[in-house]
């Protein structure tokens, strides 16, 4: 059974509650009155449903608030009757599953005949623009039948050349893997519509936040150079994502010319923007959407965004696991996409548990570290320094620390037998 139909599963037998009570001339069952029991089931299965969730795990204690209401989830930015402020983004960033295992990746791309953009264009052509996607045969008949989509023979035209055409499979694996270390895979950017009585997932896709940080460091001849080290926004750099932001700007790129079509379709979205967005002034980050924390979260980072991959292809195999610098990494197509469909202001809601935001796993996806929190790796550490100290300050094995650090966990898979039976 399908992720989607579980979901209509779920919400029909809401809406045969829904009737029961209409008729007893109760009070109507909506999306914002469900109930906490209803939303949780919901959100397993739908992300989309996990900003209503009021479970303080999701959340930074103490910056903000813990669950978010229906009417929240709208664009305040957009005027009350535009036909895009029900669009929002959940980044949906655990890892790892209840039992702290790989969660395991399987993209949900965008459905055509779905899109609420072309709801009045004939299902049939529609049919000769998905097909069109790469093959040539089709894509030649797709534009031989331009003509036969009327007034938006334009807009389809521009949507495939500068989206559709680089639609490519699905991004589905168990894991991610650097060298000999696998990666539990999880990590999501859910596209998301609301509606009075459903939540709709639009799309999914393998995203990577952050995992790294930066450091300058002298060599032996006095030059400078930069160094990276792990960094998680968890323990007490929990407060690096804003659970609550908003998309503030929406950039281009040079892959792709900026024509008139792209300047009205945004002009419809909220915003013209041709700007293109580079890091350190060198390196492009292309479709750049500036993610802008709101108030309630003044301590979070600001200036990060959500982009194509572009720094090295290396992160592009590891999409689904936490591998950044800070940034939202996404796919070619992905980030195209969502430039595309993001309206100008939305609402990027970005949810994850600490214990279940990175973790290291077997090539089955099931974890092989036993650490759920910095208390369970720092007596670990203690066993080590006090057991084996030469080998210890040999592999940097320090009395405080990450619990999901690589050279602490090689350590582990050293001495783990002889660790258990103490």
């Amino acid at each position: 059974m399908s992720c989607n139909s579980s979901v209509q599963q779920l919400e029909q037998s809401v809406a045969i509650d829904t009737s029961a009570e209409t008729n007893m001339g109760l009070k109507k069952l909506t999306v914002e009155n469900l109930g906490q029991d209803v939303i949780r089931d919901l959100a397993v299965l739908n992300p989309c449903y996990l900003p209503l969730l009021e479970d303080s795990s999701y959340y930074h204690i103490g910056f903000g608030k813990i669950g978010f209401t229906y009417n929240e989830l709208f664009n305040s930015r957009l005027s009350l009757n535009h036909p895009y402020r029900n669009r929002y983004i959940v980044g949906d960033f655990n890892s790892m599953d209840v039992e702290y295992n790989s969660r395991g990746i399987k993209e949900k791309l965008p459905n055509i005949w779905n899109l609420t953009d072309f709801q009045k264009v004939p299902r049939n052509l529609l049919d000769y623009l998905e097909k069109a996607v790469g093959s040539q045969e089709f894509r030649e008949l797709f534009y031989s039948n331009l003509d036969t989509f009327g007034a938006n023979q334009t807009k389809m035209l521009n949507f495939f050349n500068q989206v559709w055409s680089f639609k490519t499979d699905p991004i589905e694996t168990n894991y991610n893997s650097i060298g000999n270390t696998l990666y539990a895979a999880g990590q999501t950017l859910c596209l998301c519509e609301a509606y009075e009585d459903t939540l709709i997932l639009v799309a999914r896709f393998a995203v990577s936040s952050k995992r790294l940080d930066i450091s300058i460091k002298k060599s032996e001849d006095g030059s400078s150079y930069r160094s990276h080290f792990q960094l998680l926004p968890v323990d007490n750099y929990r407060h690096y994502y804003a659970s609550l932001n908003t998309i503030s700007s929406r950039n281009w790129e040079t892959q792709r010319k900026y024509t008139f079509y792209d300047s009205l379709h945004d002009l419809e979205l909220g915003s013209i923007n041709k700007d293109i967005t580079f890091y350190r002034g060198r390196v492009e980050l292309p479709n750049f959407l500036l993610i802008k924390p709101t108030v309630e979260y003044s301590r979070a980072m600001p200036g990060n965004g959500v982009h194509e991959v572009a720094l090295r292809e290396l992160a592009r195999g590891m999409l689904g696991s936490p591998n950044s610098i800070g940034c939202i990494r996404i796919s070619d197509f992905g980030s195209k996409f969502c430039r595309w469909w993001v309206p100008q202001d939305a609402n990027f809601f970005i949810l994850y548990q600490e214990d279940k935001y990175f973790g290291f796993v077997d090539s089955s996806g099931h974890s092989i570290s036993a650490f759920r929190s910095s208390k369970d790796s720092d007596k670990f550490r203690k066993w080590m320094i006090d057991n084996y100290p030469d080998e210890s300050e040999s592999m940097g094995i320090t009395s405080f620390g990450s619990p999901y650090n690589e050279k602490l966990l090689r350590a582990y898979k050293m001495y783990k037998s002889e660790y258990l039976s103490n």
